[in-house]
């Protein structure tokens, strides 16, 4: 009778004891259910989607976190997109999902050609076609289209023209302005007081029209040294116009 008492009480002991669970990140509620985003549970950086009992596996380089970028009608389904951050020091841009659902399965539809390497991610819906802007690659013009269950990612056939876009040129320009407020207008003294974060920049716009990381480097000296009051002839070298 006594080894039955504390049988019990052991057994009611390990079911009062709190057990480790999976950490919900987002979720998204779509005409056909809700998606969870979850981490799992003692793991900073892996994860899954979760739409019924289905799941689809999220893996991170850092901490796990997730943003919900839009939820699209069309007629196969749901069209979700999520963004994921790489984590690590790289100078990568975010992961990217697009899960399309219906009432019966959820799935990933983009690959590893889905991404933008300098950030301008836009999207639009035109009717039953979802366009996705993925920004620059190579210098050509990154595009996706969601059409019918299928997402096509690509470039355009042709360069765009020896013009930079203003929103990258005013980035450039912005970065002119600290290369006038160095003291050391030598190589090594441009290096050592040029922030990461400019220093990530000038690695994406290498994928755009006109820009050159080492033209910049020698605008950025010229700057330094003349301490101009205007940029308009290091625009004209740096942006085309």
């Amino acid at each position: 009778m006594l080894r039955r008492i504390v049988f019990g009480m052991f057994l009611l002991l390990i079911w009062a004891m709190p057990t480790t669970a999976d950490v919900d990140l987002l979720k998204v509620r779509t005409r056909f259910g809700t998606i969870s985003v979850m981490q799992n549970s003692g793991d900073c950086c892996t994860g899954y989607f979760g739409f019924h009992s289905q799941k689809i596996k999220i893996v991170s380089a850092g901490q796990l976190g997730a943003s919900l970028l839009g939820v699209y009608h069309v007629r196969e389904g749901d069209v979700v997109v999520v963004t994921v951050p790489s984590g690590g020091s790289g100078t990568g841009g975010p992961n990217y999902y697009v899960l399309l659902v219906d009432e019966h399965r959820i799935a990933n539809i983009a690959d590893e050609s889905f991404e933008s390497e300098d950030w301008p991610f836009r999207i639009v819906q035109k009717g039953n076609e979802i366009h996705f802007d993925l920004g620059f690659e190579r210098r050509l013009r990154k595009k996706a289209i969601y059409r019918n269950g299928i997402l096509y990612v690509g470039s355009d056939l042709f360069r765009i023209g020896n013009t930079m876009p203003k929103r990258q040129c005013t980035q450039v320009l912005d970065m002119l302005r600290d290369c006038r407020k160095m003291s050391d207008c030598s190589r090594r003294g441009i290096s050592n007081a040029t922030s990461m974060a400019s220093v990530r920049l000038i690695a994406m716009l290498e994928n755009v029209p006109v820009f050159s990381s080492e033209n910049f480097g020698e605008t950025c000296a010229r700057v330094c040294a003349s301490k101009p009051d205007n940029f308009a002839e290091s625009r004209k070298a740096l942006c085309g116009y």
